[in-house]
């Protein structure tokens, strides 16, 4: 790991603990829930840049749950979005549950041209997948 990844990492971990904390004040009503959105989505993004896809997808999982408490189902369909292409390298089953959870969202506020173009999406990894098992047997 490169040191701009570790960096990035590090930089990552303490966003999150800065996102709990702040989840912490909002539940008291110390602190507005959009401080913890902002600390998770900036720490998604420093995993991302460290390599760290799986705590990548985690943050914006959390991100989408806080955006669904302040913005709404659309803001957390686009994180839950964001999460399932993050885990899509290292866990397709997460990647399909968050992306079916955005479709879910989208479906909610009447949004079916966003959640057509999730669906179509999950399906062409989908058929990835199917493709790869299919070649992995052939071996």
């Amino acid at each position: 790991m490169t040191s701009r990844a570790v960096a990035s990492v590090s930089r990552a971990r303490g966003k999150v603990e800065a996102a709990r904390r702040a989840q912490k004040r909002a539940a008291i009503g110390e602190s507005d829930e959009v401080e913890a959105l902002e600390c998770y989505e900036e720490a998604a993004r420093c995993f991302a840049v460290g390599g760290k896809r799986a705590s990548a997808a985690e943050s914006y999982a959390r991100c989408a749950e806080a955006c669904l408490r302040t913005h709404g189902p659309l803001g957390g369909a686009a994180f839950w979005a964001r999460s399932a292409e993050a885990a899509e390298a290292h866990d397709p089953a997460e990647a399909a549950a968050a992306r079916e959870r955005a479709i879910e969202l989208c479906c909610d506020v009447d949004r079916w041209d966003i959640a057509a173009t999730l669906a179509t999406t999950s399906d062409e990894h989908l058929a990835a997948d199917l493709a790869s098992a299919r070649a992995t047997r052939r071996k």
